[in-house]
């Protein structure tokens, strides 16, 4: 059973996804750096965002079930990643980049769609 849903008409996700997707298409496209660590930067906020909203959410589950175990450890490794400094090589940096997207796009995945197209 998946967590229950955050509260709807918190954040707007329109953002969150737009950098989720061009995090996403980077492979697609030359790396430069200053876009990288904009990129980075922005990923790291987003996550810094969803982040306490998606702990209580795991938190209201039992304890001890394989639910709250599967996200209470992605949650751990969501807050090491995203606190985590991929080191000064543009590979290394876009692969964090990559993960960090993934791990707001987790984050919103588990949100519950608001008519206004905002969530959580």
């Amino acid at each position: 059973m998946p967590p229950t849903p955050l509260p709807a008409e918190r954040v707007d996700v329109a953002p969150i996804r737009r950098s989720v997707d061009r995090a996403l298409a980077l492979r697609s496209s030359a790396l430069e750096r200053e876009d990288l660590i904009e990129l980075e930067g922005l990923l790291r906020f987003h996550i810094a965002t969803l982040l306490p909203e998606a702990t209580l959410c795991v938190d209201r589950l039992w304890r001890g079930s394989i639910e709250w175990y599967r996200d209470r450890s992605t949650l751990d490794r969501i807050t090491h990643s995203y606190r985590h400094d991929p080191g000064e090589g543009l590979l290394a940096r876009a692969s964090h980049i990559a993960q960090l997207a993934r791990d707001c796009q987790w984050l919103l995945d588990r949100q519950r769609p608001a008519a206004s197209g905002r969530n959580l």
